[in-house]
């Protein structure tokens, strides 16, 4: 595994969240939604621009931030996955305002940082990641209890994840 893929890896991961119903685009009745709380677990497929694939494997647990009562409510979220020959441990702060999702994101393992910006939509949401190391778009669509993301890498070696989870 070389750095660059750690980096990314981990800071795609980091907004694998989703509300399990449809969101609007018009804003969330309630941050963080009380049904995206709890452990989630799931897999996909990492692939590289020169044709591979690695399976992902990750668990992902999420908690209500509040700070005396203050406004916005945030998202706390750690996430925990793994390939073949890799671990990443992230930890991130998300919140919404109108329907715009902002956040800041750390993994403990190799120590990189970055930010979090989106919106949701009516399918459930689409964000931007970014650090020094990269940058990545992200679609999250929801179905009943399942999550399905989809991310597009840019200048990176990387081409495309796609993950599954559900609730349990």
């Amino acid at each position: 595994m070389t750095f660059r893929f750690l980096a990314a890896l981990a800071a795609i991961l980091v907004f694998v969240t989703a509300s399990p119903q449809p969101l609007t685009a018009v804003g969330v009745a309630a941050w963080p939604p009380q049904n995206i709380l709890g452990r989630w677990v799931g897999e996909g497929k990492l692939g590289f621009r020169e044709g591979k694939f690695e399976t992902v494997k990750c668990r992902v647990t999420y908690f209500t931030a509040e700070a005396a009562n203050l406004k916005p409510a945030s998202l706390k979220q750690y996430v925990r996955c793994a390939t073949s020959g890799a671990n990443i441990d992230v930890r991130s702060v998300i919140t919404e305002v109108g329907g715009t999702l902002s956040g800041t994101w750390e993994e403990t393992v190799y120590n990189l940082k970055g930010e979090i910006s989106g919106e949701t939509t009516a399918k459930g949401f689409r964000v931007t990641v970014k650090s020094d190391e990269l940058s990545a778009n992200m679609d999250l669509m929801l179905n009943s209890d399942l999550q399905v993301i989809e991310i597009q890498f840019h200048n990176s070696t990387l081409m495309g994840l796609s993950i599954i989870l559900t609730k349990g």
